[in-house]
């Protein structure tokens, strides 16, 4: 038997052992680990969500800078990873790129006293420029306890939720794919709502 013949027939059974989940030195092949994957998938934002009703209006950037403000400081008190991984940071993330990718300068808004639940919401009084507000995210019906009826492009909004089963733990749905929608409301009247869809992969 040549060298060459001991070589061929060796590397043949180091690919039989890697079928077989193995390496050549009998261990087993390392399983790669499936992460978490979240995505913003629509975002409606309402100025006017009470019409001409005086003083009920807000600027495009302080809803859109609350709704970051609360994604971070949610990811936070839940103890996520600071990682894309984790549903609220990847949030947060999302949604200053799209300001930045709609010419939004985002303000900083300090949220105070955060408390919730990750099945129905969050609520936080909130300070901007010597303003306190109060805020509120969580579930449709939630939010909608506390606040005055959904402006009509908010509804439209949520009637296209995917999913619309209030989970346990939001940053590990039960199913491999789901979604969530969540509606922002400052001082009780709503302003936006927003979906983010999850999968495992």
């Amino acid at each position: 038997m040549g060298l060459f013949s001991f070589f061929s027939r060796k590397k043949k059974r180091s690919q039989i052992d890697g079928l077989n989940g193995e390496t050549s030195h009998g261990s087993a092949a390392k399983v790669i680990e499936r992460q978490w994957h979240h995505n913003l998938e629509h975002l409606t934002v309402v100025t006017h969500p009470l019409g001409d009703t005086r003083g009920t209006d807000l600027d495009h950037t302080l809803i859109m800078s609350s709704l970051v403000a609360m994604s971070q400081e949610i990811s936070l008190l839940a103890h996520e990873e600071q990682s894309l991984q984790s549903l609220f940071r990847a949030l947060s993330l999302a949604l200053t790129a799209k300001a930045a990718a709609e010419d939004i300068s985002l303000e900083s808004v300090d949220v105070l006293s955060l408390s919730g639940q990750e099945s129905v919401g969050y609520s936080a009084r909130a300070l901007l420029n010597g303003r306190r507000f109060t805020i509120l995210l969580g579930d449709r019906a939630a939010v909608g306890r506390a606040s005055t009826p959904f402006a009509a492009e908010i509804s439209a909004h949520l009637a296209l939720e995917i999913a619309d089963t209030p989970r346990e733990d939001l940053r590990h749905p039960a199913d491999e794919s789901s979604a969530r929608t969540l509606v922002l409301a400052i001082d009780g009247i709503s302003y936006a709502a927003v979906t983010t869809s999850s999968q495992l992969r």
